[in-house]
């Protein structure tokens, strides 16, 4: 169990922030404390607070040297960060003295505190090391590479594996396997569980019994694109894949024993809840836009000329009596009048269901303050049909210099479980826990003629159909 401990670093610490300050070129020039600190060799995490505060209002000669104490905060931005120099663990402690007072809205700058360092400490011990195969699977058999733009269930064909260059001559289908990881863009971070090889992927061979690949024959597989999405809390989030707009996959012949979609194993005993509604997810994501033709982060429409843009989610049979939720995030850039902070705002709206408009705050006009603040807003409203419209309106402070930006817009609600299309995925969140045995009722499958469960989308086993509706 790691030992909590709390201890006042240098004793009393009167900071007085434009002394021997640091400048903080990313904040607009702003000067900062900063301090580094020795840790016991045993501390695992810290945690910063500010106490004893005190507080003077900025001068008129300083709020003209900072334009951009503009945008502080109520509180005073505290970081910290354990870092190791020499294995020897030490505490990086950043504090931006400025605060804009709750009360009168004066920007504030702090002249003397305190802060409290509280150290987590106990044995480090060493971190388990990634077990790695012997050799790649890719150092033995044939391989051939294709890729796929989004998730869904794809049919490849005789003609697609032998203009992929496979000697099609007596090809055995139990000679054929297909490889891939299902896990979109790699993260950035390495210590994320990942794999460490392809994996195998079950998948159904139609080859009409006779064993051997030939003209007529075709294999079905389910694959997952470049855009990974993932449970958070409540809301499925998308993780858009900036490398990539698809996914590669991999025939690998002569590789190791066949691997086929199997009957999945399902309870005998009586269901515990009847599904009759799935989560459905939807995102409008695209990559237009670089602001600083640097970093990750791209955009879509820009609002500027055009101040409104109409958007549209396909949700067939959508169920009026669960909220849905939009998520909206962007950026907008609306200079600030020296210390007076200016505001452009958006209006959102879907028919005559739901309408919201909110405030995005300005930026400072300095070169080494941010181009523009980014936003994400959360809004949620009962709807019903076979769409989802959204109309995004920029309602500019400036007509010449305010401009805004679309990241994305992020769509979860939920839907009667019919069949629409040829495939449709579909989910259902109370399914999970301990003891719960769910039926599902999919409404309209009269066509439908293979249900495979997609949690484990390398082995998709396959689920029984019964009682066609």
């Amino acid at each position: 169990m790691d030992e909590q401990r709390t201890k006042a670093t240098s004793g009393s610490v009167e900071a007085r922030p434009f002394t021997e300050a640091a400048i903080d070129m990313e904040h607009g020039g702003l000067p900062i404390f900063h301090e580094v600190l020795p840790l016991n060799s045993r501390v695992t995490g810290i945690t910063v607070h500010l106490q004893n505060a005190r507080f003077v209002p900025l001068t008129a000669a300083e709020r003209e040297a900072w334009p951009a104490t503009a945008e502080a905060g109520s509180e005073p931005l505290v970081m910290q960060q354990l870092a190791y120099h020499r294995k020897q663990p030490h505490a990086i402690v950043t504090i931006e003295p400025f605060r804009r007072d709750p009360s009168t809205g004066v920007i504030e700058k702090l002249v003397a505190f305190r802060f409290e360092l509280v150290e987590s400490t106990g044995a480090v011990g060493h971190v388990r090391p990634k077990s790695y195969p012997d050799h790649s699977k890719l150092s033995s058999g044939e391989w051939y590479r294709f890729t796929v733009p989004k998730d869904g269930v794809y049919k490849m064909t005789y003609e697609f594996v032998r203009d992929l260059g496979v000697n099609m001559t007596g090809l055995s289908s139990d000679r054929i396997n297909l490889y891939g990881n299902h896990f979109g863009m790699l993260p950035f971070q390495n210590a994320v569980p990942r794999a460490t090889d392809l994996k195998v992927n079950a998948i159904e061979v139609v080859d009409g019994g006779d064993g051997n690949f030939s003209a007529g024959d075709y294999i079905l597989f389910y694959a997952t694109g470049a855009q990974r999405w993932d449970l958070n809390d409540t809301l499925f989030k998308h993780t858009k894949n900036v490398y990539s707009d698809s996914a590669s996959y991999f025939i690998g012949l002569d590789v190791e024993d066949p691997v086929r979609i199997m009957p999945a194993a399902l309870s005998q005993d009586s269901p515990t809840r009847t599904v009759t509604t799935f989560r459905d997810r939807q995102v409008i994501d695209r990559d237009l836009v670089n602001l600083i033709k640097s970093g990750r982060t791209w955009f879509g429409e820009v609002f500027d000329i055009t101040t409104t843009y109409t958007y549209n989610f396909d949700t067939p049979n959508l169920v009026s009596t669960v909220p849905l939720v939009l998520e909206f995030d962007g950026a907008a850039r609306t200079l600030n009048s020296g210390v007076v902070v200016n505001y452009s705002s958006f209006a959102v709206n879907s028919g005559s269901n739901f309408s919201t408009t909110f405030q995005v705050q300005g930026v400072s006009n300095s070169f080494t303050g941010p181009l523009g603040r980014m936003f994400h807003q959360n809004m949620s409203w009962m709807a019903g049909g076979s769409n989802v419209p959204v109309t995004v309106t920029f309602n500019k402070f400036d007509p010449l210099t305010s401009v805004g930006w679309m990241n994305y817009l992020r769509l979860n609600c939920t839907r009667e479980l019919r069949m629409v299309g040829d495939q449709m995925m579909f989910r259902d969140l109370g399914s999970i826990g301990p003891g719960e045995i769910s039926e599902f009722i999919l409404d309209q499958a009269s066509s439908a003629q293979r249900i495979w469960e997609i949690t484990r989308p390398d082995e998709c086993p396959a689920h029984r159909l019964s009682g066609i509706r």
